[in-house]
């Protein structure tokens, strides 16, 4: 009986797993210096979303540099 409710409660289980593999180096778009004034050195660029996106994509410029600039003074980039 026991074993019976321990197989219907624990059974039916099994384990899986996900691998993902990435190449190259990570990638930030960063302000260039401490913008937020928190002495923790630079962060991130502000994102503009609506920016025109028509340059072509080489391997030096796949992501296009219109599309971020330096955040207000004292914030945070998003």
């Amino acid at each position: 009986m026991l074993i019976g409710f321990a197989q219907a409660v624990l059974g039916g289980w099994n384990i899986g797993g996900i691998f993902t593999a990435d190449s190259g180096l990570p990638f930030s778009a960063m302000a260039g210096g401490d913008v937020a004034n928190t002495g923790g050195g630079p962060q991130r660029a502000e994102r503009i979303f609506n920016a025109p996106d028509d340059a072509p994509k080489t391997r030096q410029q796949w992501v296009n540099p219109l599309g971020f600039t330096v955040p207000a003074p004292f914030t945070f980039g998003k």
